[in-house]
């Protein structure tokens, strides 16, 4: 059993155990129970943080406030759009795939797989920056906030955590419609600003880092491909070698190879130079693109440490934990290590911009369910504003759920 699975066991009995000795301060809403609810810990935490920054930039707040109404709204229109022409994608291409998946830290059909300690330490900073932007925004216009807290997401058992804050709805709902969406805006945009920060300091900080760490040394085979026998097998060539010429052209990053293949077509032979030798390949017909050239492999970004970092391996290896290795090229950021060789950074980015953009989907009680509740109460009344607002919800998720199911299927 692998390290990440270790660590999943142990996360789950360890957040049982706080969860049952806890027991007299949690609440259960109650979803499909016993097999979906959710599990609320109510504390005090953070609302005095929430006071304090409320009072220090109420004007810079309710700036970005505003903003974050905008931008919301417009996230909305895009996401349904793109929701709408995906699944008449699935319907009328074999090759497309589902936009929508279920994100957790396991390798099955239609789930977006994200190693465990990734995954649990990115979903409670998106849910603490998420909440706490909520509490603060609702502290600006006055709204008190009852309780603060950590949530989880059960299915039989408590295993995606979350975070929430509770204002006083009855207070909230008698603010004016701006200062409401201001409240409801605020988690989606929170979480788009610490993606495009992240972003950024992927960029700007992070390469410069680690070309200061390591140099990169070629592709490295880490598995066969496809069903039939990989064009690179046939040559020779084993699992654990590492491609470092391609026709007389160096391999320094997978990136290099990927170029470097785009200059040939299927059946044309090349010398490929490995860490054991050197060997001609015939090149086969990708499956996905009968067109295009293909070698039949899986590969990971091989390395070496540089410097201090070489005699200070673990040391090394706890900053690629946090950073990955993005390899800067031009203004654009890419990661030639697959799987685990993407960073913490990454996965905070990442699960930030998608998880914070599906908050704004107009579905029933989040963010962009309310959201778009009160322009529908405004133009149509409050009755019947209501009554579109649950059509709206409803044909919503049954299109968001269609989109899970394919990608299951």
């Amino acid at each position: 059993m692998d390290t990440e699975s270790v660590g999943a066991i142990v996360f789950i009995v360890l957040l049982g155990l706080v969860l049952y000795f806890e027991r007299k301060k949690i609440s259960l809403q109650k979803i499909l129970f016993p097999l979906v609810y959710l599990v609320m810990y109510r504390t005090e935490f953070g609302i005095k943080l929430m006071d304090r920054t409320a009072k220090r930039f109420p004007r810079l707040l309710k700036w970005l406030a505003y903003a974050g109404i905008i931008v919301g709204f417009i996230g909305m229109a895009l996401l349904m759009a793109l929701l709408f022409q995906n699944l008449y994608d699935l319907f009328t291409k074999p090759e497309a795939v589902s936009g929508v998946g279920v994100v957790l830290p396991i390798k099955a059909k239609g789930v977006f797989f994200v190693p465990f300690f990734y995954w649990v330490t990115s979903i409670f900073i998106l849910a603490v920056v998420h909440e706490f932007s909520h509490g603060v925004i609702s502290r600006v216009y006055g709204i008190r906030v009852k309780s603060s807290g950590l949530a989880f997401l059960s299915v039989l058992i408590p295993i995606i955590p979350a975070a929430f804050v509770e204002p006083d709805e009855n207070a909230l709902q008698k603010r004016p419609y701006r200062e409401q969406l201001s409240v409801f805006a605020a988690g989606p945009f929170s979480n788009m600003i610490v993606a495009f920060a992240v972003l950024l300091m992927l960029i700007f900080a992070v390469s410069p880092i680690v070309g200061k760490m390591v140099d990169f040394r070629g592709a490295t085979i880490v598995a066969y491909g496809g069903n039939e026998t990989a064009p690179v097998e046939l040559a020779g060539i084993k699992e654990g070698e590492t491609i470092l010429a391609i026709n007389g052209t160096q391999i320094r990053v997978v990136e290099d190879l990927s170029a470097e293949m785009a200059k040939h077509k299927p059946l044309d032979t090349i010398p490929i130079t490995t860490d054991w030798g050197n060997y001609l390949v015939t090149l086969g017909r990708h499956p996905a693109n009968e067109s295009m050239p293909y070698l039949g492999v899986t590969l990971e970004q091989h390395y070496v440490y540089r410097g201090w970092f070489e005699s200070h391996e673990f040391t090394a290896n706890a900053i690629l934990w946090v950073t990955g290795m993005p390899e800067r090229v031009g203004w654009q950021l890419s990661y030639p290590v697959r799987g685990y060789g993407l960073g913490l950074l990454f996965w905070v980015y990442l699960l930030n911009i998608g998880i914070g953009m599906f908050n704004l989907i107009p579905i029933g009680p989040i963010d962009g369910g309310r959201m778009i509740q009160l322009p529908l109460r405004k133009i149509l009344g409050r009755e019947r504003g209501d009554k579109a607002w649950k059509y709206i919800s409803m044909a919503t998720l049954l299109l968001v759920l269609a989109s899970v199911a394919f990608a299951f299927l």
